[in-house]
């Protein structure tokens, strides 16, 4: 099994976790690949000159009743302020500056053309959403926000949501807004009313965090997406679903112009982690799949340099952090997917029904299911996928499994995973093109790394059994003193027994405490600051595992 041409070497943007691959083929990864630094909420200056009107509300100097909206009189309510911004067009947008302060107000309805910004301070009016917080409760009575086209909603919290049809958080209904630099936290979607639960694989309520449904292609970016729950649906995180033709839009015409990808739904730079689908899914129903991101029935959103940790799928549930069916086909690019878990298949990600993602770029570590299933990436039922250049390791069931499906496996790292071997192809149907495994290294798969038994028509080419082009660096286990998690802003403190100041090039490496996975946001002197809170019942001195740095070495 040499390889059939030379391996060129790893280009190291930031040390321990590969950024640039070349397999033969030339730099693949940029300076993205590993921005850690990008994900989450940030303070974003506002650019008042494409704004007509300009109002602002605080919940606590502000009346409905005396103020006008301006600095001086604030208006108290946002359902007041939305009033004054009917007839808003693309050539006289408005704002609404929204004070620090707790909004429990009916479904936020947004309007085309009138952006929503939180994080001010009510005196100055000067804006830092982390400090002055913005608060939209929905109170677990109802939704949060509905969405509108041509929109924006940024520096909100968004939390307390509770829908019985999709959409806890927030509601994407052939709507595009922009999403960006949010806390959408605590929000859940209900069952079916009329739900049987003695049948398995029923269409549940989606998106406990935000739902996309239809024609909607928001841009959903720099958010923190936690805590939210689906009872019985897929998409605990986010759910997409569908994308159908919309009478009298030129772009929708033709299945053509949908798949060349002028216009698509995008997530980037998000930290998505512990949500959960089927939180009462107790008769294990199979219904609630996607614990992160669910993406259905045509949706193809680009999801790209976000953190998706520590996600779950229940009810015996599939793919703890991406699930993927029935035509859909998103690009995953440049992820870390880290410590999901599911009941059933694909801990990391499930692909099935002519669902047909591009995989590239990504780490896939920790990721497991409870049934002894897929740990990092499974395929069946006739689903599809092109799986290039990721990182895929650590992993407990496997790495990739594909039973009935078709694949293209090329120049991806496959190793250490545990349970299952590294790669798993069963594939009984004869009318898919044959699977293809090429380029790749496998090494150390504890159950051995190849089971190719009935995949007869598989091309095999170039791969490597063994870590011989491989410069794997291990890092020596920092040990753990103490730890403090933020709630409010997902990431906790830990500090470490290091004698000395701790390297800035641990920013954006993966690392883990036992099962719990997440990615370390920033170094402060001896302490690592990681998203998540990933310490949960560890005790003391519980040591810091660093994921090692898999380097590819020239071939002569």
């Amino acid at each position: 099994m040499g390889m059939h041409r030379k391996w060129m070497p790893v280009i190291l943007l930031c040390s321990w976790i590969v950024i640039t691959v070349a397999f033969g083929q030339g730099p693949v990864y940029t300076e993205d690949r590993l921005a850690a630094e990008r994900l989450g909420p940030v303070t974003e200056k506002i650019d008042r000159t494409q704004y007509k009107n300009i109002f602002h509300i605080s919940a606590t100097t502000g009346s409905d009743k005396r103020g006008d909206g301006s600095k001086e009189e604030p208006w108290q309510t946002i359902g007041r302020g939305l009033m004054h911004t009917v007839g808003s067009t693309s050539k006289s947008r408005s704002a609404l500056c929204v004070a620090a302060g707790d909004y429990a107000e009916n479904t936020i309805a947004m309007q085309p053309h009138v952006d929503l910004y939180g994080g001010f301070e009510s005196r100055t009016w000067t804006r830092d959403i982390i400090k002055h917080r913005t608060i939209l409760d929905g109170e677990r009575v109802r939704r949060v926000v509905k969405a509108a086209d041509s929109a924006r909603i940024d520096g909100f919290v968004i939390t307390g949501g509770l829908a019985v049809s999709h959409g806890g958080g927030i509601l994407c209904d052939d709507s595009s807004p922009e999403i960006s630099n949010n806390i959408i936290r605590d929000n859940t979607v209900l069952g079916p009313a009329a739900f049987n639960h003695t049948r398995i694989h029923q269409e549940g309520i989606q998106g406990g965090g935000i739902a996309c449904r239809y024609n909607a292609l928001p841009v959903i970016r720099n958010n923190i997406i936690t805590g939210n729950r689906t009872a019985i649906g897929n998409g605990a995180g986010i759910a997409f679903y569908g994308w159908v033709r919309k009478a009298g839009m030129p772009e929708y015409k033709t299945v053509e112009n949908r798949l060349a990808g002028a216009h698509r739904a995008k997530v980037l730079n998000n930290v998505i982690i512990f949500n959960r689908a089927g939180i009462n899914d107790l008769h294990r129903t199979r219904s609630s799949n996607g614990g992160g991101i669910s993406v259905g029935f045509e949706a193809r959103p680009l999801i790209q340099n976000n953190l998706i940790a520590m996600n779950d799928a229940g009810g015996r549930g599939d793919a703890g952090g991406i699930y993927i069916e029935y035509f859909a086909d998103p690009d995953i690019i440049g992820n870390w997917v880290l410590g999901n878990t599911s009941d059933d298949d694909g801990g990391g990600l499930y692909t099935m029904r002519l669902g047909q993602p591009l995989i590239e770029g990504n780490i896939f570590s920790g990721n497991y299911t409870r049934s002894g299933g897929a740990g990092a990436i499974r395929l069946s039922k006739e689903g599809r996928a092109t799986i290039v250049f990721n990182l895929i390791t650590e992993n407990r069931g496997g790495g990739v499994i594909a039973v009935d499906s078709y694949l293209e496996l090329r120049s991806n790292i496959i190793a250490r995973n545990t349970g299952r071997p590294g790669v798993s192809i069963q594939n009984k149907f004869t009318y898919f093109r044959p699977s293809a495994v090429i380029d790749n290294i496998l090494f150390d798969n504890a159950e051995g790394n190849l089971d190719l038994r009935d995949a007869p028509d598989l091309i095999f080419e170039g791969n490597q059994e063994g870590s011989g082009q491989l410069n794997v660096i291990k890092t020596k286990p920092l040990v753990l003193n103490e730890s403090r998690f933020d709630t409010l802003n997902c990431i906790t403190r830990i500090v470490t027994d290091s004698t000395e100041p701790l390297s800035e090039e641990l920013t954006g490496t993966v690392v883990h405490i036992g099962n719990n996975w997440s990615l370390v946001k920033s170094v402060s002197g001896k302490d690592l600051i990681v998203w998540g809170d990933i310490t949960p019942g560890v005790e003391e001195k519980a040591m810091i595992e660093v994921l090692p740095l898999y380097q590819v070495t020239n071939e002569e």
